[in-house]
């Protein structure tokens, strides 16, 4: 029960952290996503880990959606945890879609293809 009671409360925290970020400027990143971000145009950032039952899932969804729209970034957080450290993902799947160089939105879990879909347009 401490271990179940442990898991729900970090849950809640990465959800709360996540809300958070909403409304906020993005500074810091680098690399193609940065410039992405600083040029001000609609960026979706997913972030995902191999490991993850639920991002395996969402991975091919993603993949979908990449070859439709631009601006969609994957960033495996085992290999990039400095960005995933600046935009406070704490848990995986998550989704920030960030426009304008603010973050728009902050999802965190698997999500269907309509849901990312009205996100990117």
């Amino acid at each position: 029960m401490g271990f179940l009671t442990l898991l729900v409360g970090m849950q809640v925290y990465a959800l709360l952290k996540a809300r958070s970020r909403r409304g906020k400027p993005v500074v810091g990143l680098e690399g193609p996503l940065g410039q992405a971000v600083a040029a001000g145009t609609r960026v979706m950032a997913y972030f995902y880990s191999e490991t993850c039952a639920s991002c395996r899932v969402q991975t091919p969804v993603v993949d979908r959606l990449q070859q439709e729209f631009a601006g969609i970034f994957k960033i495996d957080v085992s290999n990039d945890r400095e960005t995933a450290r600046a935009l406070g993902v704490l848990g995986t799947p998550a989704t920030v879609i960030i426009e304008g160089g603010i973050v728009r939105e902050y999802l965190l879990g698997r999500k269907t293809e309509g849901e990312l879909r009205k996100l990117l347009r």
